[in-house]
């Protein structure tokens, strides 16, 4: 009976006919179309930059590696007579500073092109290189800078990064919601308005089938133009170029982008219940859009900002400065103590040069050990003890430079560790204030469905840090082992790869929220068209006047 009740072939064809010959219609959906379509280009434009930087980076490194086997190879085919004097090509230490000085990069998400994020606040790529002194602290919104770690510097323009990038996710968020309201605020205010509502309640046909008939035809052509075309276009485009998407994530990101569109329905079907003007309708639901869609999510990121405040980038960046100053420091005294020690124990003889033949092969076979007043190497030996025995000058050197990079992650790691955790804390905030709009809902949906938010770049960092760590790991041990490098051990195992997320974890994640985006705004529908009631004779006429 119920199905009967509110679906009607000949009212939707009837309401088919009007819209489709509604200028104004018209318009708003050739509008629409183009605000997807320059959207679209935009996702697949940045993400084809960000394609590029990735190929660009790997080239980097592919020829780095070549190089670097290249000149072991070659080293490795000399006799003793002809290797000289010089440094052995081969040493831990010297491979270690050859393949240093490149670039990891994230690369384009699964579905990038159905939103781009905010790259200011997640940086893209990180830096490793040798240390410099003159190297400026490079902290930015997300203040992470570790050891020979370094943030891309992001340029781009403040007006777009204060309005965010006008990509997909920006048009479901705010333009797809008004297309609705201008649709549907006079679902019966304008036969009221006109005098024909009492005339279409004198036929066999109810207020909720007249409402709901409206309803569905409206809701089938901005699911087509806002939902429909461009997760064909997605789809298309993918079978021609890198950035092909999965079908789950699309089927994920399509049913977000429904049921946010449900909950602008409903909400337009409970507004004009209240059975006032086209005016007033409009206002209340253009109200609502502010409300919703922009104050509420202002006001929970301001407090989750002020509940839960994170340390500026310019303080980072202070204390970072003043880490590494004192770290260097730290080490200019090790190794000024390291020579001191060196010099009175193999003085030079007369006209002898720092850098002799006898000197050097002085540092790299004679074991030192380490100053009492060394507080730098003392407490870097008391970490590797397995380290400490058979340490050459040479050594020495490289543990020093080990220990400063240690010294400033240590120092730097609880502060950006405290950062991170109150960040964690706001996206939680966040989550749970989500309840109030459907629009901190969506966007986080399509932000992990698009693989642009907080979590794949914190993936992303945590595994550029797992790198790093094991490979300054596996260079210190051959280093204090004095075990060279081989021309088959530059391999692409010594190379950063990022490894995507399983999909099971993203769909644990966005299981609630997508479960919240469709069942709420259903239930609101379903209310919201049962409510309806043929009105009164004077709520008629007062709907007429």
């Amino acid at each position: 009976m119920m199905k009967m009740e509110f679906l009607n072939k000949n009212l939707l064809r009837w309401q088919w006919r009007i819209l489709r010959r509604e200028r104004v219609v018209q318009i708003a959906v050739g509008l629409l179309l183009l605000a997807c379509s320059y959207a679209l280009f935009n996702g697949f434009t940045e993400a084809n930059s960000q394609q590029r930087d990735v190929l660009a980076s790997q080239a980097f490194q592919n020829a780095l590696f070549d190089k670097t086997r290249q000149t072991l190879a070659a080293y490795e085919q000399k006799t003793p007579a002809e290797e000289g004097a010089r440094a052995a090509p081969n040493a831990a230490a010297t491979v270690r500073d050859e393949l240093a000085n490149f670039k990891a990069v994230l690369p384009p998400a699964p579905a990038a092109p159905l939103a781009v994020g905010q790259s200011d606040l997640y940086p893209q790529a990180y830096y490793y290189r040798k240390f410099n002194d003159d190297s400026p602290a490079q902290a930015t919104v997300d203040g992470r800078s570790l050891s020979n770690v370094f943030p891309q510097k992001l340029t781009a323009n403040p007006l777009r990064l204060l309005t965010g990038r006008f990509d997909l996710a920006f048009v479901l968020l705010y333009i797809f919601p008004l297309l609705i309201i201008a649709l549907s605020f006079n679902l019966i205010a304008a036969e009221a308005e006109s005098g024909t509502l009492a005339l279409f309640l004198s036929q066999p046909v109810t207020l909720g089938t007249l409402v709901m008939s409206k309803t569905l035809i409206r809701f089938a052509l901005v699911a087509v133009t806002a939902i429909l075309f461009p997760a064909l276009s997605v789809a298309f485009v993918g079978l021609f170029t890198r950035h092909g998407l999965s079908f789950w994530r699309l089927v994920i990101w399509s049913l977000a982008a429904a049921g946010y569109g449900i909950f602008w329905f409903a909400l337009a079907l409970y507004i004009n219940n209240r059975r006032k003007s086209s005016v007033h309708n409009a206002l209340t639901l253009a109200v609502g859009w502010l409300g919703i869609v922009i104050i509420l999510p202002v006001i929970t990121g301001l407090a989750a900002q002020i509940i839960f405040p994170v340390p500026s980038s310019l303080m980072i960046a202070d204390k970072e400065r003043a880490i590494r100053t004192e770290a260097q420091e730290k080490a200019t005294h090790s190794t000024d103590l390291l020579r001191t020690n060196f010099a009175a124990r193999f003085p030079p003889q007369p006209d002898e040069k720092a850098a002799s033949p006898r000197l050097n092969t002085l540092r790299n076979s004679e074991y030192l050990s380490v100053p009492e007043t060394d507080d730098l190497l003392s407490d870097y030996f008391r970490r590797h003890p397995e380290w400490k025995q058979h340490v050459t000058y040479s050594r020495m050197i490289f543990a020093i430079q080990q220990a400063r990079d240690e010294y400033i992650e240590a120092q730097l790691f609880p502060l950006l560790e405290a950062a991170e955790k109150q960040r964690a804390r706001q996206e939680a905030f966040v989550n749970v204030s989500g309840l109030l709009s459907p629009a901190i809902v969506l966007q986080k949906v399509l932000s992990d469905v698009a693989g642009t938010g907080a979590t794949r770049h914190q993936n992303f960092v945590r595994q550029f840090d797992e790198y790093v760590r094991r490979r300054n790991q596996f260079f210190a041990a051959r280093v204090f082992q004095g075990q060279p490098i081989t021309s088959t051990e530059i391999s692409d195992s010594l190379k950063f790869v990022f490894h995507e997320e399983g999909m099971s974890k993203l769909l644990q994640r966005v299981t609630w929220p997508l479960l919240l985006l469709l069942l709420l705004p259903v239930s609101l529908m379903v209310w919201g068209i049962r409510i309806y009631r043929k009105p009164s004779l004077t709520e008629t006429r007062n709907l007429t006047h």
